[in-house]
C-alpha cells in the first residue's frame, strides 16, 4: 500500500492482501531457502523480506506510476470499444 485509503479505494485493500500474501510467503520459504544454501550467512532469510518488499514498491512505481486504478480505466474504455476499436 503506498498511497491509497484502505477502507475507501478498493485499490487499497488488494495492496494490503497482496503485501500480506508476499510476508507469509517469504516466511515459509526462508527456512526452506536456508536449508537448499547452506553457505548463506544466519541472517540472511531474515533481510529478504524488507527487501522483496521494497523491490515490489519500486517495481511497481516504475512500472505502474498512475497505479493499477488507471490501468484498471485502460481496460474498462477499451472492452466498452472492444468490438468497434476504430
Amino acid at each position: 500500500m503506498i498511497i491509497s485509503a484502505v477502507w475507501v479505494l478498493p485499490w487499497g485493500r488488494y495492496s494490503v492482501i497482496f503485501i500480506r500474501l508476499l510476508d507469509v510467503l517469504v516466511t515459509k520459504l526462508s527456512p526452506a531457502l536456508q536449508t537448499a544454501f547452506p553457505h548463506l550467512p544466519p541472517g540472511f532469510t531474515s533481510g529478504i523480506a524488507p527487501l522483496l518488499f521494497g523491490l515490489a514498491i519500486i517495481l511497481f512505481l516504475i512500472f505502474e506510476p498512475r497505479g493499477l486504478a488507471h490501468r484498471w480505466q485502460l481496460f474498462k474504455s477499451s472492452y466498452w470499444l472492444w468490438p468497434f476499436s476504430y
